[in-house]
């Protein structure tokens, strides 16, 4: 199943996939894309434990800049 979100560059902190005790998922692939023609987009992926704030959480998975028009992909391969 896939998860589309936009995010606009107005937005900090956006959850793009909440913590479900319920049922066990896998995540496979990343895909984030910067749609803009001219700026740069500026992205820290992390896993979230609930241990504390952003900035000081040990998961971080991805901190890029990415270029416009450009397309990041995280795979687990």
């Amino acid at each position: 199943m896939a998860i589309y979100k936009n995010i606009s560059s107005a937005q900090t902190g956006e959850t793009l996939i909440a913590k479900d005790t319920t049922k066990s998922i896998g995540i496979s692939k990343i895909t984030i894309t910067n749609h803009d023609l001219t700026d740069e987009c500026r992205i820290k992926l992390y896993l979230d434990d609930g241990g504390g704030d952003d900035a000081n959480n040990p998961y971080v998975l991805a901190r890029t800049i990415i270029p416009p028009l450009v397309t990041l992909v995280l795979n687990d391969n």
